[in-house]
């Protein structure tokens, strides 16, 4: 197989096994555009190589995925996402939305500066029980970065046993776990956050999942004995292409962007 590439852009042909152990040949191109004001984006003079490998930002189970590899089989859509920080448009600021608009695509998150969860404490016959936790006032910031580590999710944080991370986001700011009143200290509280009821339940961000994370995981099919003994290397029956979106689904366009579509960027920008 020999690929014949005319354009300035890097990109490469391998070949996959389909479902049924038919062999793909895929063609992946990488291209880079610079954003201009109310304008068309502009090709960039030195274009990035190809991402041979997904990369992260440190090790992958403590850090957060910046590009996903270009050896990708296939997609059933276009993954938007979004790597940079959030500036309110007034300057310093307690909280402001943000969010990204293209295609069929549109999402608001809301932004706070930093802020904490507060132990609450309560005496009762020289006895003091932990009653709960509150948030304080978030603090003015002039960015916030769109890091998954500032989102809902991690590890508890005071937990006496070793606890399995969020599996939806296992690199956010954690939750108070099982402390007692003697050693509960303030702790971070989640900055970025999905607008509406119940968003202080749901890890909300714009940036690449991870593979290993529960909302890709779930699509990877099942590996057990019987696919050992059936299907192995094959993938299982019960995969989806779903699996090699990398954006979060609510940034997944369905059909495909063509590439003219106009696109919003929302406080994304210092200006």
């Amino acid at each position: 197989m020999e690929l014949i590439n005319p354009t300035p852009l890097p990109g490469i042909a391998f070949r996959q096994f389909d479902m049924d152990g038919g062999l793909d040949c895929v063609v992946a191109v990488r291209a880079a555009f610079a954003h201009q004001q109310n304008a068309r984006a502009t090709w960039i003079e030195t274009q990035p190589p190809l991402q041979w490998e997904d990369a992260y930002d440190g090790p992958p189970l403590d850090s957060v995925l910046l590009h996903q590899t270009d050896l990708t089989p296939g997609k059933i859509g276009t993954d938007v996402t979004f790597l940079g920080d959030s500036h309110p448009e007034a300057g310093p600021s307690r909280e402001w939305r943000c969010g990204l608009a293209i295609g069929p695509v549109s999402k608001s998150l809301r932004v706070t500066g930093p802020r904490r969860l507060i132990p609450q404490r309560k005496s009762r016959w020289r006895k003091t029980t932990l009653a709960g936790w509150s948030l304080d006032a978030p603090a003015p910031a002039a960015a916030v970065p769109m890091d998954w580590r500032l989102a809902l999710g991690g590890k508890p944080v005071f937990a006496k046993e070793p606890v399995e991370p969020d599996p939806r986001n296992p690199v956010g700011t954690g939750l108070p776990g099982d402390a007692s009143p003697d050693e509960a200290t303030p702790i971070p509280a989640p900055q970025i956050l999905a607008p509406g009821d119940g968003a202080d339940s749901i890890p909300a961000g714009l940036g690449p999942v991870a593979p290993f994370w529960k909302g890709r995981a779930d699509h990877a099919g099942t590996y057990d004995d019987i696919w050992q003994q059936t299907r192995h290397p094959l993938l299982p029956r019960d995969f989806s292409p779903r699996f090699w979106q990398c954006a979060p689904p609510d940034q997944i366009a369905i059909p495909f962007l063509l590439g003219d579509e106009g696109y919003r960027l929302i406080a994304l920008s210092p200006s």
